[in-house]
């Protein structure tokens, strides 16, 4: 069971009144900004359709016809050179290698309940429960709010991020420190290809530094595990041909593409569709968010006066949330369909093309009602 404290404060009806008409100022940067990163968002580049100009290349001979063209080369990842941690992980056949460090650490949660009384004033009701975990960012313990016998020591270790300074996909030579490389995978470490000094131990699958054990842990015990990009596999790499090696492309000058994917050309440009469609659909929803909290900290105040009888409070807040959750929702959708039209020539010109003709056609309409029956024949 986790340690837990309870603190009870109470809200006056004035206090309450001024801090949700203050909530308004960022209540509108929310609204504001909202359109502003719907709008951006349906701006964002698909790699996945610049992927598929890229010219497909023969892996086993550099393509001179191919010079500073983006091309797209399928074949094994191969490198001269051999990849480990100096600290803890010998060479081995790794492109890149993430060393993630993680500590038993305590972590403070905090869960809150509010009871509106009769006059507008509020119970709040704040439990912080204290449990230990492993983290690769442990918290500050200084900042708990019971920091008493939650005390988290320093980090004394750091993930790193290690690379070789050149590799192949066939003939191709490229840089992986500059390259966006996936997938990553986890590393087995055994005891044949893991540098143990110290304290250290090997426990499973990570590397243990502490005066517990992997299944019985101290606070600021660490563990070290692995991930990395292996060479042998069967993998595409995007980018421009620049004599004789692979090296950065940039599309109009902006739009970064200088990708190893695993699998087939084919197969590459359907994760990176996959990534565009959901970054996309996850900004729109952020977008939406947004808008509608923004919506209901503006109207805020509104429930908040009526909280002086809780009930009017309560009823108001869920009838604003259904009305800004709707109104959020439409003009989420209408900002959306815009963006996607004005950065879309066809469309635009389609928009306006019937916009136009439904014009004509309505001052047409009009003007025959006004004909008297004699001017109609």
């Amino acid at each position: 069971m986790p340690e837990q404290y309870t603190e009870v404060t109470k809200i006056g009806w004035g206090k309450r009144v001024k801090e949700s008409l203050q909530g308004i100022v960022f209540g509108i940067i929310l609204f504001v900004g909202s359109f502003f990163v719907l709008w951006f968002n349906e701006g964002r580049v698909d790699l996945s359709k610049i992927a598929k100009l890229a010219v497909p290349v023969d892996p086993n001979i550099v393509d001179e016809k191919a010079e500073g063209k983006l091309i797209s080369v399928t074949g094994k990842l191969e490198s001269d050179q051999m990849l480990g941690d100096p600290e803890f992980l010998k060479p081995g056949p790794y492109i890149k290698l993430i060393r993630e460090v993680e500590m038993y650490a305590w972590k403070e949660k905090t869960r809150t309940t509010r009871e509106t009384k009769i006059g507008g004033g509020e119970e709040v009701r704040t439990t912080y429960s204290y449990v230990k975990e492993w983290t690769s960012h442990p918290e500050d313990s200084s900042s708990f709010r019971h920091p008493e016998g939650h005390t988290n020591p320093a980090m004394p270790l750091e993930g790193e991020t290690f690379f070789v300074e050149s590799a192949k996909v066939g003939a191709y030579e490229f840089a992986p420190r500059e390259a966006d490389l996936s997938p990553l995978t986890s590393i087995s470490l055994n005891s044949e290809n893991v540098i143990l000094t110290g304290t250290a131990k090997l426990e499973g699958n990570y590397i243990f530094i502490g005066q517990g054990t992997l299944t019985n842990p101290q606070i600021g015990d660490l563990r070290v595990s692995f991930k990395g990009v292996k060479t042998g596999q069967n993998v595409t790499l995007f980018g421009k041909l620049e004599n004789g090696k692979v090296v950065p492309y940039y599309h109009k000058e902006k739009t970064r593409l200088y990708r190893l994917l695993a699998g087939s050309r084919e197969e590459a440009i359907v994760q990176m569709a996959r990534e565009y469609k959901i970054n996309v659909w996850l900004f729109r929803i952020i977008g939406f968010l947004m808008m509608w909290i923004g919506l209901n900290l503006i109207f805020g105040p509104i429930s908040t006066i009526l909280d002086i009888v809780p009930i009017f409070g309560s009823v108001s807040r869920g009838l604003i949330g259904i009305v800004t959750f709707v109104v959020s929702l439409v003009f989420s959708i209408v900002t959306i369909i815009i963006s996607m039209v004005f950065r879309n020539i066809i469309a635009l010109i389609l928009v306006l093309f019937l916009a136009v003709v439904g014009t004509i056609f309505w001052i047409k309409g009009k003007r025959k009602k006004q004909l008297s029956p004699e001017q109609k024949q």
